[in-house]
């Protein structure tokens, strides 16, 4: 299974049990489609941390066009940070995160649940 972008499931399962990332538990990095159950693409290019941000960046402005207007949405988070590492940035909010989903401060974004700080550094991340 692929999304537009080229990410598998088992690409981006890898990412996540991989990265550092993983550890927040971010669904960010997790864009897939269930076009083919098994996920098993040997041809798919290898998983960019960054690149799958980007690629959830666009989907996020897609669906929440707005929400980097939202000064709340992007209050402490540096857009010259995001955009040198965005991988970075998304791990340094790990603690805005967290309290993004005990507050349930989220955002539907193509039927994933996703904090509102992972769907601001992702778009930021987009913006390039």
């Amino acid at each position: 299974m692929t999304d537009d972008a080229g990410l598998t499931r088992r690409q981006a399962l890898a990412l996540l049990a991989g990265g550092g990332v993983a550890a927040l538990g971010v669904g960010a990095l997790v864009r897939s489609r269930d076009d083919d159950p098994t996920g098993d693409d040997p041809a798919a290019p290898p998983v960019d941390a960054a690149d799958a941000l980007v690629a959830l960046g666009a989907a996020v402005l897609a669906a929440h066009p707005t929400l980097l207007a939202d000064p709340v949405a992007i209050d402490g988070i540096d857009p010259a940070e995001v955009q040198a590492d965005p991988v970075a940035a998304l791990v340094a909010a790990r603690d805005r995160i967290e309290a993004d989903y005990a507050d349930g401060t989220v955002l539907d974004v193509q039927g994933w649940v996703l904090s509102r700080t992972e769907c601001a550094v992702a778009a930021l991340a987009a913006r390039t």
